[in-house]
């Protein structure tokens, strides 16, 4: 979901996350702390949606390029979290 923003961040459908969506449910939604890291990110929650409302910010060339940095930063390492990790010998 996150590097989808980080690829689209204009596309108002990628900043937008169902909390219904199976997907989400079975993956995310799972996670215990899940919503401390969507709204340390940037995320608020309306009703049955996370919407990425750093997106209002848009405008302001500092502050978005500070805010996507941040994504691109996070998403990066959320999929090194998820990852399968090398076993040992």
């Amino acid at each position: 979901y996150v590097r989808n923003i980080t690829r689209n961040p204009d596309v108002p459908r990628y900043r937008r996350i169902a909390v219904n969506n199976s997907s989400f449910r079975g993956s995310v939604a799972a996670l215990p702390g899940h919503e401390d890291v969507f709204r340390a990110l940037g995320f608020r929650r309306d009703g049955a949606y996370w919407e990425w409302a750093w997106a209002e910010d848009r405008h302001d060339e500092l502050k978005w390029g500070a805010r996507t940095a941040v994504l691109e930063y996070a998403a990066g390492e959320l999929e090194g979290l998820a990852a399968p990790r090398a076993q040992g010998p």
